[in-house]
């Protein structure tokens, strides 16, 4: 009964969040349980096939397991690449990323993942801006989630281009979170940041007010909260962001520096507050 539940479970589960091969193979595991207790308490149950059934389930077995096998080893390059770029080697790891896309070539984090590698392994800008417009193109890129690493990438192009085709794919990844997840909240913390970057200040504000509301715990929610008035010239406002990201995170070192600094000119243009870069390179990590 148990392991009955836990195959309930299990699908039940796999319907709302994505699979990986690693449940895939925990479902194994539960059905071949399954097919153990039923052959040693003699409950095992036959299902005749003629002939031609017989080939088409073994065909789509083998099917199956070769596809299982594609994507153990994609993910395992995966997880080779990551290394590689931790280690700064990002021409190794861009490599790695487009090996296992090849492998499988249907997971979305792979794809993603080796478009994130593209431009510090010295890909062309055009390409990388084809790359990202090709995946803003495919089902799966409406997953808030998806959607915003894919904002985050386009970011980092903008960082380097400045050109406005690269803001416009920021935006439309941005949208896209935000339609597809009205209450996950980084769709809104991220659209305040990228918001105030662009200096829509009142845009801004709003999607980080909003994110707050989401997640009134969460550090960089407050961080793009102050971004925000900073962007809106609101000095009060500003301050009090910071001071409750500071209470989220008593011992960090550069918020109480920045403070006394702001405090000093009276100016909120005055402090570096969460540049851009550093937004997407924890964004992308």
């Amino acid at each position: 009964v148990a392991a009955v539940g836990t195959v309930g479970a299990w699908v039940v589960g796999s319907s709302f969040n994505p699979v990986t091969p690693a449940l895939y193979m925990q479902l194994a595991l539960i059905l071949g349980l399954l097919y153990g207790l039923g052959k040693q308490h003699g409950r095992t149950v036959s299902v005749p096939l003629e002939p031609v059934g017989v080939y088409a389930v073994r065909g789509m077995g083998i099917v199956l397991i070769a596809y299982g096998l594609c994507m153990i080893v994609g993910n395992q390059l995966f997880i080779v690449a990551t290394r590689y770029h931790a280690a700064q080697q990002f021409s190794k790891s861009y490599q790695y990323s487009r090996i296992a896309t090849h492998i499988d070539p249907l997971s979305p984090l792979l794809q993603v993942a080796r478009v994130a590698t593209m431009q510090s392994a010295g890909v062309p800008l055009p390409e990388v801006r084809s790359a990202v417009q090709r995946l803003m193109g495919a089902s799966w890129a409406t997953s808030p989630r998806i959607a915003l690493q894919l904002a985050d990438i386009a970011g980092q192009v903008y960082i380097e281009s400045g050109a406005s085709e690269d803001q416009v794919l920021v935006e439309q990844a941005l949208s896209t979170a935000r339609m597809h997840g009205p209450t996950y909240p980084d769709a809104y913390v991220q659209s305040a940041f990228y918001a105030a970057n662009f200096g829509r200040a009142d845009e801004a504000v709003l999607y980080a007010q909003h994110g707050v509301l989401l997640q009134p715990k969460n550090y960089l929610t407050w961080l793009v909260m102050a971004k925000a008035y900073q962007a809106a010239g609101n000095y009060e406002g500003l301050v009090l962001a910071m001071q409750k990201a500071q209470s989220l995170r008593p011992h960090d070192k550069l918020l109480p520096v920045l403070k006394r600094r702001l405090q000093e000119t009276g100016d909120p243009r005055s402090i570096n507050l969460l540049p851009q870069k550093t937004f997407v390179l924890l964004s992308l990590q």
